[in-house]
């Protein structure tokens, strides 16, 4: 599934580039217009700018943008399901109180663990209590919106992104370069629109 991602990844890079070329006249501005598109699709596909803090109507460029779905089907496919550890740092000191001095780490923390998707690193012990908030990646990748459970639903979505860009390519090309004749053309000679 990676390679489908990262191959689906370049075609869309190539047909997007496609499409603005059969459209523009002159490559530095068809070099141009692909990079600020590619740029947009970075800066909002959600790693840059977590789609939480996205004012209301830039989520749109978040849902719309392709990065958004490679960079999920590729944490999908490389982090889902993975147990984490805390370090030393990372991990929460918390005493059992006076009153629950009969129970152990493991039995104080038991129902807020299954809750907070974390882990009680010594769970025999009492009462100084050692707590990680984080035991398995799918609660980071949950942070930023994306979705291990469905890995081929991103497939998906890129290569509808890459049939996309070929069908504007022809469609622009249809538009844009393909000569008409013209109903005011007395000699019903053919124009050429080529540029």
């Amino acid at each position: 599934m990676t390679f489908l991602l990262i191959w689906l990844f370049n075609l869309w890079a190539n047909t997007l580039s496609q499409a603005f070329g059969v459209g523009i006249e002159h490559a530095e501005t068809v070099v141009q217009a692909a990079m600020l598109c590619f740029w947009l699709s970075l800066v909002f596909c959600g790693v840059l700018v977590p789609p939480d803090t996205l004012p209301g109507f830039w989520i749109f460029l978040y849902r719309v943008s392709p990065l958004t779905y490679l960079i999920e089907g590729l944490a999908g496919a490389g982090l889902a399901d993975l147990k984490l550890s805390c370090s030393e740092i990372e991990t929460l000191h918390l005493q059992v109180p006076e009153d629950g001095q009969d129970l152990s780490c493991g039995q104080y923390l038991a129902s807020y663990s299954t809750i907070a998707h974390g882990y009680v690193v010594n769970p025999e012990e009492r009462p100084d209590c050692l707590y990680c908030p984080v035991g398995n990646a799918n609660t980071v990748l949950q942070t930023f919106e994306m979705n291990a459970a469905e890995p081929w639903r991103d497939v998906g979505f890129m290569a509808a992104y890459v049939l996309f860009n070929i069908l504007a390519t022809f469609l622009i090309y249809w538009l844009a370069r393909v000569p008409r004749r013209w109903k005011g053309n007395p000699t019903n000679v053919e124009v050429d629109l080529d540029i």
